[in-house]
């Protein structure tokens, strides 16, 4: 590369590093890295509750499923007199719990 090629070049470079604009200020990369650095420290302290949480839902899924399985008879015996109404009531409260489980669960 002889001389007016490189002085072409450098010329180029720096029309270039011209129009690239400005860069950010160094204090508010600092911040946005120490913001960054923040919620993610919070994220993983966070995440063994939610695990937690998750894990407790499936057990009182899976224990009330269980428990009305061997007390079918004795829920099919209450609700039986009762006719349709009662059966709508528990339906109800079903879907209110799986509601109150949106709210807390959900993200």
């Amino acid at each position: 590369m002889n001389e007016p090629e490189a002085a072409a070049w450098m010329s180029r470079l720096v029309e270039l590093s011209r129009s690239a604009g400005t860069l950010p200020d160094p204090a508010l990369i600092w911040w946005r890295a120490q913001l960054l650095e923040k919620q993610d420290a919070q994220a993983r302290v966070a995440r063994p509750i939610a695990i937690a949480q998750w894990l407790s839902l499936v057990v009182a899924v899976v224990t009330t499923i269980v428990l009305c399985a061997v007390n079918w008879s004795g829920i099919q015996g209450v609700l039986e007199p009762a006719g349709f109404a009662l059966w709508a009531v528990a339906g109800g409260v079903v879907m209110a719990m799986g509601l109150a489980l949106r709210f807390v669960f959900g993200e």
